[in-house]
């Protein structure tokens, strides 16, 4: 087994509008022991998810993430750079984004955690849609729910002092278990049943 400190782990996130998603899921993972070496943050070009990327870029070159590498990652077809999902090739490009990056990093030897709770709904999808594909028994996906907020509001960073923010397990289903599970599932009638058991 690994000694804690020779485990490697790389967050990847999709981001929108709101930097905050990245910072405070980061946060978190560090509070509980991860040890994130690098973050990708997948995005399109969008003015506003330009603004969202500025202020994150700030953040780590501040103390608070100092050993922690920034990568940021566009969503690019042949064409150029993703402003948004308009077409089925806007999505093929960001298929293709998210599996390259996890390719990396999994190849790289890092635990993946991913993050898909910024940007559109298509982006934790697809990015869904990787995860059956690439995931290791070691992979987590994750959804941040924060109490209270609402798109528009004040942003913060960090969690402040009281705060109720959750970080939330996703199941991932990886193709390569899924002869198990569908035996399983013709056995089971309750989706709480089968995700326990998986």
């Amino acid at each position: 087994m690994l000694s804690k400190t020779l485990i490697r782990e790389t967050l990847i996130a999709t981001l929108g509008t709101e930097p905050q998603v990245v910072s405070i899921t980061l946060d978190r993972l560090l509070e509980e022991g991860h040890s994130i070496n690098e973050v990708v943050v997948i995005h399109t070009e969008s003015s506003g998810v330009g603004e969202a990327l500025s202020v994150l870029q700030k953040e780590f070159v501040t103390e608070t993430y100092s050993r922690i590498r920034l990568r940021t990652v566009p969503v690019e077809s042949q064409h150029g750079p993703i402003v948004d999902f308009h077409t089925e090739e806007d999505l093929r490009a960001l298929l293709g984004t998210l599996y390259r990056e996890v390719c990396r990093v999994r190849r790289d030897g890092y635990i993946v955690h991913l993050s898909i709770s910024g940007g559109r709904k298509v982006m934790a999808i697809m990015a869904m849609v990787v995860a059956q594909l690439l995931f290791g028994p070691n992979d987590r996906v994750w959804h941040l729910f924060t109490e209270g907020w609402e798109p528009g509001a004040k942003r913060r960073l960090h969690p402040g002092v009281g705060e109720r923010i959750w970080l939330i397990p996703i199941p991932v289903l990886r193709w390569t278990e899924a002869g198990t599970l569908m035996r399983t599932v013709a056995e089971l009638d309750d989706p709480a049943e089968v995700v326990a058991w998986y």
